[in-house]
């Protein structure tokens, strides 16, 4: 399992402003790569993850 510790413990991710900063998205991988029925709804949640003010207000409670 990848952690948020174990990313930041890589040298060359650990020197990125993202990681410098701890604004690192976690999200399972085959959430994300496993194209299917689910592709939509991963973008959504990764794409509300990453900027929340763009959420309506029911969809704050519902995102990852």
């Amino acid at each position: 399992t990848v952690t948020l510790d174990s990313i930041l413990a890589v040298p060359a991710f650990a020197a990125t402003p993202a990681a410098k900063s701890k604004s690192v998205l976690v999200f399972d991988g085959e959430y994300l790569l496993g194209f299917g029925p689910r592709t939509p709804r991963a973008a959504r949640d990764l794409l509300l993850a990453a900027y929340p003010s763009l959420a309506k207000p029911d969809q704050r409670s519902n995102s990852q």
